[in-house]
């Protein structure tokens, strides 16, 4: 799942986003890897390869003066519609979206993540929604797509 494609499920959660102030708290390269298709896995001879991510960190205060981190790992690539994995330490991200968004592979997971969500995680929400993120991962996801040049410089 991309960054656009997790921002544009809910034009209303856009609009209280853009109530929200961004402020860039810095970056982390990361390594991972990734599970080859079958087709390379024959080519190459093996079947992950290591893989360099970014994740940016960013602090979101919304219009009620409530602040928020939020987590936002991608390909260190100056296109960011690749695939990408978020997470915010808010309530309304544990309870409505990090079950939508661990089912889509999108969820950025740690071991202080995971302990933070717990049941979240594997346990779908009372309520269902079309809302994929917060306002606060949808108002850092906007300010990263704005400018993507400056926090990967």
């Amino acid at each position: 799942m991309g960054l656009g494609d997790m921002i544009s499920s809910d034009p209303g959660r856009n609009q209280k986003a853009s109530a929200c102030t961004v402020q860039f708290l810095g970056k982390q390269y990361i390594l991972g890897t990734e599970t080859l298709s079958d087709k390379l896995r024959n080519t190459l001879k093996r079947s992950q390869v290591n893989t360099y991510y970014i994740v940016f960190k960013f602090l979101v205060t919304s219009e009620t003066g409530h602040t928020h981190k939020v987590y936002i790992q991608t390909l260190p690539v100056s296109d960011l519609s690749g695939p990408a994995k978020v997470y915010c330490d808010c309530n309304d991200f544990k309870f409505r979206c990090a079950y939508t968004l661990e089912q889509n592979g999108a969820l950025l997971r740690a071991p202080k993540t995971e302990a933070k969500l717990g049941e979240a995680i594997t346990t779908a929400p009372k309520r269902q929604s079309g809302t994929v993120l917060c306002k606060h991962a949808i108002a850092a996801i906007q300010e990263l797509l704005r400018n993507p040049n400056q926090y990967l410089g």
